[in-house]
């Protein structure tokens, strides 16, 4: 799991795979490796917000408001059948203090006139 803070900057993604057969030898063919769909997502996106690039396999991340969020890559089949996913938990936090908004000040039973 990843703790950050609603104010940190927003930050790169990218992920790598290895697509083998049905005997767990590695694809190359790039035929092959370009028909299949990567995705990646997040499950609340007011928390964090994922950007993919025109590969998905990287992109930006932007954190919202505080909140839990799953990140998951996947990697498809041109049928819809997923063949392989990773996600990565994010908490996201208050951030560190940035201004006052509101200051009340009283002295005993003084009153401001």
């Amino acid at each position: 799991m990843v703790i950050v803070k609603d104010d940190n900057p927003d930050v790169q993604y990218s992920f790598t795979d290895t697509v083998t057969d049905a005997e767990g030898n590695p694809i190359t063919d790039p035929a092959v490796l370009a028909s299949l769909v990567k995705t990646v997502a997040s499950d609340n996106p007011d928390a964090v917000a994922v950007t993919p690039d025109a590969d998905p396999s990287t992109g930006s991340v932007h954190f919202g408001n505080p909140g839990i969020a799953t990140v998951t890559a996947s990697i498809a089949k041109p049928d819809g059948t997923i063949l392989g996913s990773g996600a990565v938990s994010v908490t996201v936090v208050t951030g560190d203090p940035a201004a006052v908004t509101d200051i009340s000040l009283k002295l005993g039973d003084l009153v401001d006139s």
